[in-house]
């Protein structure tokens, strides 16, 4: 994905309202790429629309979707936040300007109304009839505080992160973008350490990942016999994850902190579904091709919100949400 924004004689940029089209999966890596276009101290005027917090599915419905706001997703503050924050931006500043969008939909409602004619020959009488509903429904989601408008002023970092993480400063490396993460990457820094069987091909439990030590006896014989036969095959370590990973992803979902059998056995996404060279989008230990019943029942489970109103891929990307934070939290 390639972005673009508005850099001036003064070291600053201004992105245009595109946050939205971005993706909330592609954050780090547009935050990245906008530090790398600053100097050191160089400052950023981020201006976007956002859920008033992060319990709200980011997709909008399926009319709006269509018609006004394809592929849209709107992430919460925190969100937009902590993504420029881990990204080499320091945050001075943020102001919600919703109170104001409030006042302001009405204003272009008015104003699509005053020329509706040119609005029919310029896109149709079908696109047009749209916008107005969109514009007035917007108008009310801002003043009931369903959606919020926010300018983040930031600044850059003296060498940004991702020098800190061995890019040279000034150049996007694209780590963490979701098309570089493979199942190797689903493991934190320390759980690096290569996980190895006793003779006996006992797995050893405490160098096995935090998410395995927490589930059952197959599912740590599973990654960690693959992990020791992939590595002394290939002499590859990341190489032998992804084949590890996938080997897991056959058996098990991951649920929570932990992994737990499947119904049936299969792939459960892209990645899984390769070969050993395979470097797809992964789903993180989410069965993406279990049915929509399965995975609402283990939103529900993981306490996620909004989950009765979601797609079968939000239902996807919010338990792999909620995977990631329990994780964490059974690693404090």
């Amino acid at each position: 994905m390639t972005y673009s924004c508005a850099v001036f004689d003064r070291p600053e940029a201004s992105p245009a309202a595109m946050v939205e089209h971005v993706g909330i999966r592609h954050l780090p890596d547009y935050f990245a790429t906008l530090t790398g276009l600053l100097p050191p101290g160089g400052r950023l005027l981020n201006h976007c629309i956002t859920r008033a917090d992060g319990h709200a599915p980011p997709r909008p419905g399926e009319l709006i979707d269509r018609y006004a706001f394809p592929d849209g997703e709107l992430p919460s503050p925190a969100r937009v936040v902590g993504a420029a924050h881990d990204n080499g931006l320091e945050v001075r500043h943020d102001e919600n300007l919703r109170e104001h969008y409030a006042l302001t939909l009405p204003a272009w409602s008015a104003n699509l109304a005053a020329h509706w004619d040119e609005a029919v020959d310029l896109v149709g009488l079908e696109r047009a009839r749209v916008w107005g509903p969109y514009m007035a429904g917007s108008g009310l989601s801002f003043e009931e505080n369903a959606l919020q408008v926010h300018q983040v002023l930031a600044v850059r970092t003296t060498d940004g992160a991702r020098a800190c993480r061995g890019a040279p400063a000034g150049e996007s490396s694209g780590w963490g973008a979701p098309w570089d993460r493979t199942p190797a990457d689903e493991h934190t820094a320390e759980e690096d350490t290569l996980p190895k069987t006793t003779k006996d091909g006992t797995p050893k439990k405490d160098e096995l990942p935090s998410t395995l030590q927490h589930s059952d006896a197959k599912a740590q014989r599973t990654f960690a016999k693959t992990l020791d036969s992939a590595e002394s095959e290939y002499g590859d370590e990341s190489r032998a994850h992804r084949v590890a990973y996938s080997a897991l992803k056959h058996t098990h979902e991951k649920v929570g902190d932990h992994w737990e059998p499947k119904d049936s056995y299969g792939p459960s996404d892209a990645q899984a579904e390769g070969g050993v060279d395979t470097h797809r989008e992964t789903a993180g230990g989410v069965d993406a091709n279990a049915s929509k019943a399965h995975l609402v029942g283990l939103a529900r489970r993981l306490d996620v919100r909004g989950r009765s109103s979601m797609t079968k891929a939000e239902l996807v990307e919010a338990i792999g949400e909620a995977n990631d934070r329990a994780s964490a939290a059974s690693r404090r």
